[in-house]
Formats: C-alpha cells, structure tokens, sequence
C-alpha cells in the first residue's frame, strides 16, 4: 500500500508539473483570450478578430502582428522595429526589406514584390538603356586627328651595363657624388633631370660598356617543341637566314634537354600557379608584321578624344560618398617614403628606350636617391611634371589572332623611371586615403588590389555559387560582360569628375590633370618606331598609377551596387554571403542573380553606368548561361539578356569558353 501511495504521488506530481509547462509555453490569443499551445491556424480563424481594433491596418501590418505575438516552440523569430523578421531562422532577405525564412517563402512573395515600388533612386538605375550607339563597340571615328607634335622621331639610347660588385656600386656612388651637388637649390627641373640622366649614362657606358643590339627572333623563345620542330623544318626548306636557323636549333636543343632535367617537385613548391601556368597555357608571342604608317594612323585613332569638352556630372541614381573622416595627407613625400616606393620597385623592370635608366641604380646609390628625392619635391610643391617625363615609348604585347592587324596588341608605355616613382607616390597617397575613410568595396571588386589574389577568390566563390545550385537544383543565371579597350577609352574629363566625388584635393587632381596634358607616346616595333601620338583618352598602360585610377572610376557604380537591397537580386543562398550578385575582375564583370528579370537588371544598370561613363559594350564578346530544375535534376538552359537593345549571345550546353 505504501509503494502504491508513493507511485500515486509521483504521477500527480508529473502531471502537476506538466501543466506548469504548458501554462509557462500556453499562447493566449489577442482577439478572443482563450490559451492555445501554439497559435497555428487560429490566429486566421477566429471569429472574434472580426471588428477587433487590431485587425484594422494593411496586410503587411497584420502580417507583423501576426508573427510578433507567435511563440514557436523550435525556432526563436523576433520582429524588429521596421517591421522585418530577425532572427537565426530567416536567411532570406528581399529587396523590399522583408525577412523570410525559407527560400520558398521568398520566391511566392517575389512574385508581387517588384523593385521599381522600392524607394529611393533604384528605379532610375535599372532604366534599361535603348540607344546602341550610346555604348556598344563600333563606332566609327568622324574625323581625323592632326598631329600635335613635331615630326622629328625621338631619339633613343642604347641600354647600358651595370656594375654587379658591392665594391663597384660603392665607387659608382663616389663618382656622382662629385658629379652631383645635392646642396645648391634647383632651378629648371627639365635640365636638372636631363643633367642626371646623362650623367648615370655615360658613366656606366664608358665603365662597363653597352649591351648588344635587340635578338630580333625572340618570339622563338616562348615556342613550344613541336612549334620549334615545325618553324626548323620550315627555315630549312625556304633557305633562311642561317643566323636564324642556328638560333631556333640551338634554343631547341636547350628545350630537349632542360625537359628530362627539370625539378618539378622543387618548381611545384616554389610557385604553383606559374608552374601550371607554364605547362597548361599555351602562349605564344609574335612580332607586329604592319607598316609604319598603318601603325601610326591606328594608334593616334586610338588615343584621340573626340568629345574633349564632354563633362561628367554625378547622376542622382549614383550614391554619392559621404564626407570623409579623416582628412588627406598633402605634405610632401619623406625621403624614408620615396626610399620605401624604390625598394618595392622590381628591379627585372624595363626601362625607357629614351633614357635607357633603370631602377637599379637609384637601390643601390643613395646619392641617387637623395637626388631624386630632391627632385620630386620641387615638383611635389610647384605642381608640376617636367616636360621631358612627358616623352615615353609604347611597346606592342600580342594578344591574340593576326598579327598583321593593330588592333590584335595592346601598347604598353615604357616612361622614365623617376616618373614611375613620382606617380606611386600619388597613388600611395589616393589609396591611403579612400581606404581610410572606407570609399573602396574590395568584396566586389578584387582587381589591382594591393595583396588580394582576386581572380582566385572570385573564380572559386563563383564555383561554389554553380554548384550549390545544382546541388539544391535552384534556378541561377551568370552573364559574362567584356568591355572594349576599357583602359584606353577612359575619358580624361571622368578621372577629374570621379576624384571630386571621391572629394581628392584639388592640388592631386590638378597633378594628374598636368600629367596628361600634352603626353607624348612613341609607339616601337622590331623595324620601326613613330612620331610622338598625343594621349587625348585613355590611362597610361604601364604606368604606377592608371590601375588605382581606374578603379576609381568603376568604384563610382559599385559603391551603388553594394546597397543591400541591390544586393538581393543576386543569387539567393543565404544573406551572409558577399558578394552574391557581382563579381568585378578590374573592367570586367561577372552578374549573377537567380531570376532572368534580377539579371537583367542588373544588366541595365552596368549598361547605364558605361553609357554615362563614355565606355562601349562588346555584346558579341559577352556570354550568358543558366542552370534550373527540370523534374529532379538541374539542367543548363540560355536565358535571354539584352543589352542595349542587343541580346548576348548565350552558352550552348556542353560549349566551353574562355573568359578573361
């Protein structure tokens, strides 16, 4: 009986405790005031909500209402003051500002949600640009540039071997130390720098004498074996120049045999990326095979603005920066600066033709230094860039197809070394300062960023994003957008506006504006070499600075994208992820979304920022593809993109295709 009494007890105490947790757990509802366990379906079928005060209001009211007097009893989901669903649970986020939390949830709410209703100036950025001829490549010039320069050709040095000794840099920097005053006051900078240049030129050339004339059969160099075999084969049978043939069998032989001496596993952990670089890519280098005239006329259609009076206001559907915190540093560059900027400098980099002075000497001299240091200063305080920096050499790199074609190289600008360093020691300054008042996104944008490896980053998230949605078979759509010649149509008029919205100091923009007026290019091949070509457009290929410059520019539409409403048109996965809708390799660019109306646009809005930024569109270059569920599986298909009024042409499935 005793046992029986205590079991008795014990049970009357669960079910006493039980219903202390049911009553703690009981939900009681707001309109009729009878406890529920959990409200579920009876918050919509109560009679006496009918009338009730409450239920006055619009739907998304109610629905907030509704979900903030909810107790789950497996998730925790709060209501915030503007009305959104917070939470660990809700991972999905529209444009609109509502919170979900399931993607299913997003997508029906999606279909009655439209971006255009948002506030703000977003419907302004998605006007979709109708105009072609606005910004799509093709046009064709009206009329011919005249020549600014005179006709006489510049003069070019020959290059000049170095000491390699400790003890003969030693009395090199003895020598220019009698040679050079560094306490007298400099006058003209143009004949101060002309003085120097002379002076390291002639002592190295009569010390350690000149180097050997240009090897004109260089683009052997980078020839496979089986093309060296080939090209042999060939010389041999058209009786070639046999100072030819002996160049080609020799540099094969010395192929044949570093093959079977090669250390891969000590190249391996050295440099992967080179390593796979070397034996996956297939490069080849040829030489420009056009006259001087063709090449002439192409590249001085190439550097002449034809709209220099063009200006370039902000528009109000680009977010404006806010005032910076933290004010810029305008003092002039420390010698402890410069040194650093000289240091950095890769001494394997080549130097200008006209000059034939490198960096090398100026690591290894400090008397050089302290001169170059006095140099930049004079020109740092009068805002000024001597004329004889302004005179450069542009070499022509082979990117693909014809070589008989201009349009097939890109010209890079070999300047004069202290002007290289010159211009990083503005570009130090402009990144120091946008960095420090947060103007600059590197999420989206990840080219030209000092120590990021952005192609990896973007390469391997944009992996991810594909296989997650064919994994969850959800609907993604990627579109590729290619620029044409987006470093040489930079208009000099955009650098000056987008460093005012930047809010850079009048005094560094004023620089940069001295810096491109009246620059002179040269444009040299094997056989011959032009006529200085005036850069009217354009940044300068090769030079410290452009990659910063340019950034800039395209900063101007990133800073707009970032907006997390914007953001919410790309893929959906989960609202931690950044970035999700854009991916920015320097001027090109990656948009995904996961519904073909975000995608395009998205599309509209990089269609209206290069329309007003005066740079062209290759809709033939561009690509699209998209993956979405077919019954159980997750399929390819080709979305339809327009761009301008053109659509762009889409990936067949099972193609392959080379981007960037």
């Amino acid at each position: 009986m005793k046992m029986k009494g205590f079991y008795v007890a014990n049970i009357m105490l669960f079910w006493l405790i039980m219903g202390q947790l049911w009553t703690i757990k009981a939900t009681i509802c707001e309109y009729c005031g009878k406890d529920f366990k959990s409200l579920g379906r009876h918050i919509w079928r109560c009679k006496s909500r009918v009338g009730h005060p409450s239920h006055a209001g619009n739907e998304r009211q109610s629905n907030n209402e509704r979900s903030s007097n909810t107790e789950r009893t497996d998730h925790q989901v709060n209501i915030n003051a503007d009305g959104e669903l917070v939470g660990e649970c809700a991972k999905f986020r529209c444009y609109c500002g509502r919170m979900f939390l399931s993607y299913r949830s997003l997508t029906l709410h999606r279909r009655s949600c439209y971006i255009g209703n948002s506030s703000g100036n977003l419907s302004d950025l998605f006007v979709e640009v109708n105009n072609p001829n606005l910004n799509v490549a093709g046009e064709v010039l009206s009329e011919m540039p005249s020549a600014i320069f005179s006709s006489q050709k510049p003069s070019l040095l020959v290059g000049v071997k170095l000491p390699r000794s400790k003890s003969e840099w030693d009395r090199a920097n003895e020598y220019f130390r009698m040679q050079i005053d560094t306490s007298r006051e400099l006058r003209n900078l143009n004949m101060e720098i002309d003085h120097l240049n002379g002076t390291m030129w002639a002592y190295f050339s009569a010390n350690y004498g000149q180097v050997k004339a240009r090897n004109y059969f260089n683009h052997y160099n980078n020839m496979s074996k089986s093309k060296l075999k080939k090209c042999l084969r060939i010389l041999k049978l058209q009786n070639g120049k046999l100072e030819e043939i002996k160049y080609v069998s020799r540099l094969l032989r010395k192929k044949l045999r570093s093959h079977f001496q090669r250390n891969y596993e000590e190249e391996l952990s050295k440099d992967l990326w080179k390593f796979c670089k070397k034996e996956f890519e297939e490069s080849e280098t040829q030489e420009p095979n056009f006259d001087e005239s063709s090449c002439y006329d192409y590249f001085r259609n190439i550097f002449f603005e034809k709209h220099k009076n063009r200006t370039f206001n902000l528009p109000s559907w680009l977010k404006p920066f806010p005032v910076p915190s933290s004010n810029f540093d305008l003092e002039c560059p420390t010698y402890q600066e410069i040194t650093k900027i000289i240091r950095k400098m890769k001494s394997s980099g080549s130097p200008c033709p006209i000059d034939q002075i490198s960096i090398i000497p100026f690591k290894r001299c400090p008397i050089l230094r302290t001169q170059l240091w006095r140099l930049l200063s004079k020109c740092w305080t009068e805002k000024y860039i001597p004329t004889i920096w302004k005179r450069a050499v542009a070499v022509l790199i082979y990117k693909k197809d014809s070589p008989d074609n201009p349009a097939n190289f890109r010209p890079i600008v070999l300047e004069p070394v202290m002007l290289k360093v010159f211009t990083s020691a503005i570009r130090n300054k402009i990144f120091k300062f946008v960095r420090d008042n947060k103007y600059i996104e590197t999420n989206i944008q990840k080219g030209f960023w000092p120590g990021l490896s952005g192609t990896v980053e973007h390469t391997e998230l944009l992996n991810y994003l594909l296989n997650h949605a064919r994994n969850k078979r959800r609907s993604i759509i990627v579109t590729l957008i290619d620029l044409k010649n987006a470093f040489g149509e930079v208009h000099h008029n955009l650098i000056k506006s987008i460093l005012k919205s930047h809010h850079i100091p009048d005094e560094i923009t004023g620089m940069i504006e001295n810096l491109y007026n009246d620059y002179g290019i040269s444009i040299l091949t094997k056989n011959v070499i032009t006529i200085p070509i005036s850069v009217e457009r354009g940044v300068l290929q090769g030079d410290c600075l452009s990659p910063l410059l340019f950034n800039l520019c395209v900063n101007s539409l990133i800073n707009t994208i970032n907006d997390e409403r914007i953001q919410c048109l790309g893929y959906v996965n989960d609202i931690s992820l950044n970035p999700r809708h854009w991916f920015q390799f320097a001027d090109d660019a990656a948009i995904i979304s996961a519904h073909n109306e975000d995608n395009q646009l998205l599309c509209n809005a990089f269609s209206k920022w290069s329309s007003w930024a005066d740079l062209y569109i290759r809709v033939n270059k561009c690509h699209t593809f998209g993956i979405k569920k077919f019954g159980t599986k997750a399929v390819q298909y080709k979305p339809t993109i327009k761009i301008s009024g053109q659509q762009v042409p889409p990936i067949e499935d099972g193609e392959s295709f080379m981007y960037l």
